[in-house]
């Protein structure tokens, strides 16, 4: 599975030489252990780290032994789940398919008075 970690809240304050070599020599670590996909700062001032983990609590721990994490370098951290859509997997055209078949998604495309959205009663 891959997990994408945001980061936000940047304290960059706390920003030193060593800290960032430690950071770096941690990204080049997971990289090999083949547990970081991709990683990087966002132009918005956040970032992200794509990370092969079998859980969130994996790629909890992943961001945790970051030396950034170790200093609260960035105070919030969100993790979601990824399913990645590549050449490989038809950009999951099947799950795709597979999904709009489902009643779950019927049933959030239908519309909701309530919420004033617009969707269709399939």
């Amino acid at each position: 599975m891959k997990w994408i970690a945001f980061l936000s809240d940047k304290q960059r304050e706390l920003m030193t030489i060593e800290l960032l070599e430690a950071h770096v020599e941690y990204l080049t670590q997971i990289t090999v252990e083949k547990k970081l996909e991709f990683c990087g700062p966002l132009m918005d001032g956040t970032a992200i780290m794509i990370l092969n983990a079998k859980s969130e609590d994996e790629a909890k721990s992943i961001v945790r032994l970051d030396p950034f994490s170790n200093v609260s370098y960035y105070k919030n951290v969100k993790f979601v789940e990824c399913m990645e859509a590549n050449l490989k997997n038809g950009f999951l055209l099947e799950w795709s398919l597979d999904y709009m078949g489902s009643n779950e998604y019927k049933k959030s495309m239908r519309l909701d008075c309530h919420d004033n959205k617009v969707g269709l009663d399939i």
